[in-house]
Parts: structure tokens; sequence; C-alpha cells
């Protein structure tokens, strides 16, 4: 068997970390260790050289696709498994008329056909559905696919019925019980996120241990020993977890129950390692690749965070406050100790895949326990009993309900106080990931005490956490980079000086994506941008201003220019009024306007004044495109020209006064419409750098673009093929270009 990539980096880690009093056993086991991480590393990218060149012809844009929903299409977007063996797709089952015909009468895990037409969206492809009609004609599945899809329908039928029984609740209690987050509207998953209990939503080990608890308290009618008794439990709640579609969180405590209580039922006293262990190599078994998972990861982190450090943590509080508050509940204690252990566990982990840290965890989840502990079992219970007693079932389902709000109002009030979350990047994690190894590794030499280990494991790691935002400031001093940042359809550009300010020409589309894992902030934080110096919005289009509220939630923005018209959009007006909000200077940009962004010269080419008040004339029949902004940014001989989405006739005004140009941000994405031949051949780019989405519906880059480009001998860089493009210019005037892909 091949290694995966991170299972043989995982295995170098740990050989590294081995003690360094080795007996020849112990000597014998690093070899081994260092062995399989270098045999897993070769064989992991051999793998993935064999998988790239696999034929992807099959996974084609289609206008009809063929698969079954994971879960009934009841909101309007749902996940389809292509019969193709194409994996999940989202489908978007909205149409102009509000409904997609056939659409509320298709079951999960039926087989379907969705016709409607692939789109390309910031985060991936999605399929916009038109109608949704039986595949009568689809293939046999083989024996233990149908008993999967047999699970996945009944598991629809109970999502259906939780939604009869529980209305606009239903989403949430779907989410508690059967891990479908499908229906949660996008202010319930941000409040639950920005409280730090999001890990509510999802079925984790909690919710099983809540599961197993129960079926151990109804098994003891049952006149049955203990051991039998904890055996027939582990069983039942592995069926549940099967029932819900093995989650990873679920699928590793249902493992570790079963392996205890197993031991249990042989007489033998269990090993929570022991089973922490065995439950992370049954997983990575049936598949390698979850352990670079953000589930597996924080699952194990935080099992390993529990079993590590909370019964220390909790005598360690005994002893500090059983004598200033002697009548204090043990459950209170196990309750703060089990938080701040799973919760320091997954820190790295949290911040590392979603670039945030909520600092209110700990008493948000402290406080929503006791309410979710009580609304779990009473949700498992209403549904079966609102199939035989639809009275007594209701009533119970309306007492849970008031725990869901109260659940709902602890989980926005948290999210909204102030400082409830901090916003962190990658490379912070890894600067104290690092600083972290370096001290334990220093701290295992002889001689070092405890306290010496953890003087240095806070110094090591403070120092690489306060260190790497100024390796970053240094990294590229002396010299100008643009980075056309991938945002899918549309245009986001950030320049920085040579001093290491920054200025941003667009922000892409919206997204639906929180803050962080937006591209555009994402991309930036990633660079150690806190301040955006000045901020040029070319015009009130959707795919250039959709990601300015994000971008003004996480920078410090200084300045805001754009040619102040609005066009009726409303877009436009939301991010006007944040900006007023937050006291950001506000700028009409002018043909003719200077300013400098240190040592940058920046310029204004277009619009005039005159173009303005004639598309303000033109009312609702005005087009954004005519008073798109132009720039011209120079820095010693080389010159860019950014030019939005304006037309050709706007480019070709320009294009003699201009003269040779080293970049030229192409217009209009690449449309027909703009880089017209004339002005290509007044301005001579060396570097033509063109923003579109993959299989965008609108076929930009137009094909005789590029062959405009070509014929004038530009070096074309498109986010479609290349992702992120990177242009440094050094001093010399010297190009050197860096892409993703």
């Amino acid at each position: 068997m091949a290694v995966p990539v991170p299972v043989a980096v995982l295995t170098l880690v740990g050989s590294i970390l081995w003690p360094s009093q080795l007996s020849r056993g112990l000597i014998s086991l690093r070899a081994a260790l260092l062995l399989t991480a270098a045999s897993g590393t070769l064989a992991g990218f051999a793998t993935r050289a064999a998988e790239m060149q696999r034929d992807t012809s099959t996974c084609v844009a289609r206008e009809v696709l063929r698969g079954r929903f994971l879960a009934p299409p009841l909101t309007d977007r749902a996940r389809l498994v292509r019969h193709d063996d194409c994996g999940e797709l989202t489908v978007v089952l909205r149409s102009s008329e509000g409904s997609i015909p056939g659409g509320h009468s298709i079951r999960a895990g039926q087989s379907v056909r969705v016709r409607g037409a692939m789109r390309e969206g910031t985060h991936g492809p999605w399929f916009s559905a038109t109608a949704i009609e039986p595949d009568v004609g689809a293939d046999h599945a083989a024996p233990w696919l149908r008993l999967r899809w047999s699970m996945v329908r009944f598991r629809g039928e109970l999502v259906r019925a939780i939604h009869r029984v529980y209305g606009e609740r239903g989403p949430l209690v779907t989410a508690l019980t059967l891990a479908r987050t499908e229906g949660l509207t996008r202010d319930v998953r941000d409040a639950f996120a920005g409280a730090g209990i999001a890990h509510i939503l999802a079925i984790s080990g909690f919710h099983v241990g809540i599961v197993a608890t129960l079926v151990s308290a109804l098994l003891r009618a049952v006149p049955w020993g203990l051991r039998r008794r904890r055996l027939t439990a582990a069983v039942v709640t592995s069926g549940y977890v099967a029932l819900i579609g093995f989650p990873t969180a679920a699928c590793r405590a249902a493992l570790i129950f079963g392996l205890t209580s197993f031991s249990v039922y042989l007489g033998r006293v269990p090993s929570r390692w022991g089973a922490l262990g065995t439950a992370a190599l049954v997983m990575l078994w049936f598949e390698p690749s979850d352990i670079s998972g953000a589930g597996f990861q924080l699952s194990f982190a935080g099992a390993a965070g529990l079993i590590a450090w909370a019964r220390p943590l909790e005598l360690w509080l005994r002893k500090r406050l059983q004598s200033r508050i002697p009548h204090l509940p043990a459950s209170i204690l196990s309750g703060v100790a089990g938080a701040v252990a799973a919760t320091v566990a997954t820190l790295p982990f949290v911040a590392w895949h979603f670039q945030r840290v909520a600092v209110l965890g700990i008493p948000a989840t402290l406080i929503a326990t006791p309410l979710i502990s009580l609304a779990l079992p009473g949700a498992l219970i209403s549904i079966p009993l609102f199939l035989v007693w639809p009275v007594g079932g209701a009533a119970l389902a309306g007492g849970v309900s008031i725990l869901l709000d109260g659940l709902a109002f602890i989980a926005k009030a948290f999210a909204e106080l102030p400082f409830a979350n901090v916003w962190v990047s990658s490379w912070t994690v890894a600067a104290a990931g690092l600083g972290c190894l370096l001290a334990i590794w220093t701290a295992r030499r002889p001689g070092v005490g405890a306290w010496d280990r953890r003087r240095l494991m806070l110094i090591f790691a403070s120092a690489a956490v306060l260190g790497w935002p100024g390796l970053l400031a240094l990294e590229g001093r002396g010299s100008v980079d643009l980075w056309m940042i991938d945002v899918g359809q549309g245009d986001a550009v950030a320049i920085r000086s040579p001093g290491g300010s920054w200025m941003l020409v667009d922000a892409g589309p919206p997204s639906t994506a929180e803050v962080p894992a937006q591209p555009v902030v994402r991309t930036l934080r990633s660079l150690g941008v806190t301040a955006i110096d000045v901020l040029v919005l070319t015009h009130p289009d959707a795919d250039h201003i959709g990601g300015v509220p994000g971008v003004l939630q996480a920078f410090s923005v200084r300045r805001i220019l754009d040619p102040s018209l609005p066009v009726g959009k409303q877009l436009y007006a939301d991010v006007m009024v944040d900006a007023r909000t937050r006291r950001i200077p506000w700028t009409q940009a002018r043909a003719g306007q200077y300013f400098t962004v240190d040592g940058l010269a920046v310029e204004v080419l277009h619009p005039s004044d005159s173009t303005v008040v004639a598309a303000l004339a033109s009312g609702h029949d005005a087009e954004a495109n005519h008073v798109s902004v132009v720039l011209r940014v120079s820095w010693r001989d080389i010159e860019i020209v950014l030019t939005g989405d304006a037309y050709a006739n706007v480019e070709e005004s320009l294009g003699e006064r201009l003269g040779d140009i080293d970049i030229l941000k192409v217009g209009h994405h690449g449309s027909l419409t703009s880089t017209s031949p004339a002005f290509l051949r007044a301005t001579m780019p060396e570097h033509a750098l063109i923003s579109s989405g993959r299989s965008n519906r609108y076929g930009h880059p137009a094909p005789l673009v590029l062959a405009r480009l070509s014929d004038v001998r530009a070096r074309i860089h498109r986010t479609d093929l290349h992702g992120t493009v990177v242009l440094r210019v050094s001093g010399d005037g010297h190009v050197r270009v860096r892409t993703d892909r």
C-alpha cells in the first residue's frame, strides 16, 4: 500500500520528536519510521502523478446530469452524487419563477435526471437546474450500493418528517440529529461559527456520547448484565452513525466506544489511547486522504486533548478552587476542564483551516452544553413518538423548540460581542508550530526541567508568531509586486509598493464563504496585510465590488476611490453605507487626478466629468462600464495600466498618450468589447493579465482577443488557467512571474 504524503510527513515529525535517549529497540523503531516517511513520500507523489494522468474526459460540463441526491431537495440547493464517477456536485434548484418543476416530489437516494447548465463559482463549479425528473432507466447498483442508497432514502424520509414536525426549526434539528446541514441559513452558520460553537452543528463525539447514554438508559429495563448492555449500546450507537452517513467525528467516537465496550465485555481494562489510535488506523485504512482534512484533524486532536489534559486539569482546578468555593459542583469543574482541553488541542487546526479563533468559544460552549444535552435526546425521541402519538410528539417537539431558540440566541449574542473572534493567517499558525517544534526539540535535551520546558515552549512560539510579520514585511522590499487574485469571474488586483504599502483595485464578486475564506481576504492575510492605503473601485458592477464588504471587515482601509456612479445598484449603496459607518474617506475618481502610494505614482486616466454627466443623464439606462476607472501606475521606468471594464473607444483615446507599457490588465475579462488592435499597437504591452472564471458562461477571454495579444507578442497570464498570478518588478525593470498552477 502506498502511504499518503501527509502520513509520511507526520511519521517524519514523530521520529524527530522521539526521546533522545533510545534503547536499541527504539532506535530500530525510529529507523522504521524514517523509512516509512521516505517510502511514503515517494509512493504518494507517484500516486498523485498517476491520478493527474487519469482520463477525465467524462467529467465535462453537461446540460443533463444523472445521479442521486444525498438529501431531499427541500431548499434552493442540494448535493448530487453523479453516476459518471465524477463525485459530488452542488445543484442549485432555482429558476426565474422561483421553483423547479418536479423538485419537491424527488426523494433522497432516488435516481434522477437534472436539466440545466454548469456554472463556474468562486469556490468551484455548480449546476443551475431548470427541471428534475426521475431517471427510470438508471443503471442497477451493486448490492452494497443499494444498501447505502436505501439508508439515504430512509434518512431522507426522516428529514421530511423532522421538517413537518419542527417547521422553520427543521434545518437546525436535522443538523443536530442527522448531520444534514443543507437547510441552515447563512446567518445561523455565521452565528454559531462566530460564537465558537460551530462544532455543535456537526455530529461529534459529544452527540454520539449523548446517544450512547440514551441507549444505555433504555437498556436498563432489559434484565442483562452491565457488560452485555454496554456492548449492545455500542452496536446500536454504531447503527445510528451508519444511518447518518458515517461523519468523521461520529465514526471516531463510535469506534472508541465500541472498542472500550468490547474490552469491558472481555473483562479487560480499556485503554483510551489504544482505542483512539485503533480508531485512527481503522478510518485511515478505509480513506487515507482523510488525514489531511479538517474534520479528521479536529476530531482526533480534540479527543487527544481530552485524554491527555482533561483529568489533570480538573484535578488542578479542584486543588485551586476547593478552598475558595467548597460547594462547587464536580460537573462544572469537569465541564470546564474538558472544554479547555479540547479547545487548546484543536486551536492550531482551527486557525490553520479557518483562519479564525473564537476567543469566547469556551464560555459559549459551557453555556450551550446543557441546552444541547436536553435538546438532542428530546429531538431523537420526538420523531418516533410523533409517528405513533402525534399529540405527544408535537408537545415534546414544542419543548425542544424552546431549547433550540435559546441555543440560537446564545450563539447570536456571543457572535455579536466585540472581539469575539481573532483573525489569523496560515503563516501565523505555521510560525507558531515551527516555534513549538523547536521548543520541544530543545526541551527534550538532557538536564532540561519541566518548568524550563514550559518557558522554552512559550518563548519559541511567541518569538515565531511575533517574528513572521516582520519577515513578511521585509520580503519584497525594494520591488513592486502585483497580485492578480483568482476570484473567479471578476477582478481583484493588489499592488505592493517598494516600501510595503498596499493598493487594492476591485475586490471580486460576492462570496458566500466566511470572511477569512474569501479569495481576496485569504490572499492578503497570507501576505501579512493589515491595512490598505487605497481601495479603488473601478465601477459598481457586482463582479468588481462584491467582495468589498469582506475587505472592509478584515482590513483597515484608509481611502476609497471610485467614479461615484451608482446606476441604481443596491450593492453599491450598501458598500457606501458600510464605508460611511467606518468613517473611511471616499473620493470621486476623475481624469487628471494624481497621487502617490509610498513611491508609486498613480494617475487616473478615465472617467472625465463629461463622461460621468452623460452617464447620469442616461438614468436607468446608464451602463457602469462606460465610467470604469482606468489607472496608470508608474515606478521608475515601469508602467502598469489597469483598465477595469473600460470599452475599446476609451482605450483607443488613451493609447497614443500612454505609449509603450510594460504590464496591461486586459479590459473586461478579455471580452471583445475591449482590447482593440489599435490600442495594442499603440501600447505594445509585454505582459497581459486576464482575470476570468474557469468555464464561464460568457466565453471570456475571447479567442480573437487572445490572438490580438499574441500578434503584439504579449505574454498572456490568465487566472482561469494559471490561478493567482504574481508579478514582481525589480529595480532594474526585470519582471518575474509566478502562478498558482
